[in-house]
């Protein structure tokens, strides 16, 4: 079912959002969420779908099926981020970012993944680590400190040529110039 609608999607414009409520129906009573996954990702970084059918194609399968997740679709996805070394990992660790963001309830989980695997980061990781901690996830004491390990890390391994962006830990950093990780 999937697979046939993004076909339908790609070759013909006539696909409608009930369509995709159908479709997302279907898939959480009988299909493999890794599946779910994978088009998410597709859709992510390589589909030419139009841009708001895109955003709202993603964000149904981020608010409605991310809640069916289980542990072994969490793994399937830990999987792609440590193991991929590409656009895909860097948009399966976005997609898993997303998901702390819409469901709370798996927050703790993907802190601690992110935690337990930060020095491993990409620039792009650390800099969606960082935006998702400043912007959807809110400033716990926990988050301060992955924020400010974050900042290390990319000071580390990404200095900046530009001394104006020499950063001072998050309690600091209030009305300061645009900080690296805020490129949005």
């Amino acid at each position: 079912m999937s697979a046939e609608l993004f076909f339908k999607k790609e070759t013909d414009s006539n696909v409608f959002i009930v369509d995709a409520l159908d479709w997302l129906n279907e898939i959480i009573e009988n299909e493999d969420l890794n599946r779910v996954t994978d088009i998410h990702i597709y859709v992510e970084g390589f589909s030419l779908t139009e841009k708001r059918l895109k955003n709202t194609t993603l964000h149904m399968i981020t608010s409605i099926i991310a809640d069916k997740y289980t542990d072994d679709n969490f793994r399937y996805l830990e999987e792609i981020i440590l193991f991929e070394d590409n656009l895909k990992s860097d948009l399966s660790f976005d997609y898993y970012l997303k998901i702390g963001g819409y469901k709370p309830k798996f927050l703790d989980r993907i802190l601690t993944f992110t935690e337990n695997n930060i020095n491993s980061f990409t620039q792009n990781k650390l800099n969606a680590t960082a935006f998702y901690i400043m912007k959807v996830y809110g400033m716990s004491s926990r988050n301060k400190k992955l924020f400010n390990i974050a900042n290390g890390l990319h000071q580390e391994k990404y200095p900046s040529p530009i001394d104006e962006f020499n950063f001072k830990p998050i309690s600091k950093i209030k009305n300061e110039a645009k900080p690296w990780w805020k490129f949005w």
